[in-house]
């Protein structure tokens, strides 16, 4: 018998007790822990470069985002009809794309003084 952990941060609901009832069917022992419990990602050298880099990318476009948001408030740029709004609401959502990159990686290593 193979074992399933599941890692959750909300408490059972029906639909996951029904899902869990069918993982148990199947003849697999179910372990339900909490989302604080699960372990750290093992992710390769390639994976975790791949995340640095799209994370500086995201980085870069929100300095943009940023930048032209500035020029706007401040009178130096005239937005077309909705462009501020579309970039306000890509800085949303890059911010939130930037919150899991940096759930994703492990913090920055410092050297060694």
């Amino acid at each position: 018998m193979s074992q399933v952990t599941v890692y959750s941060s909300a408490p059972e609901t029906t639909q996951l007790a029904c899902a869990f009832q069918n993982v148990r069917r199947a003849g697999h022992e179910l372990v339900v822990r909490p989302l604080s419990a699960r372990p750290a990602p093992n992710l390769t050298r390639k994976q975790r470069l791949r995340l640095e880099d799209e994370r500086y990318a995201v980085y870069q476009l929100l300095a943009n985002i940023g930048l032209k948001l500035d020029m706007i408030e401040s009178g130096q740029l005239r937005p077309d009809v909705g462009e501020e709004q579309g970039l306000r609401a890509e800085r949303d959502s890059l911010t939130a794309r930037l919150r899991g990159l940096d759930a994703a990686l492990p913090p920055p290593q410092r050297p060694a003084v």
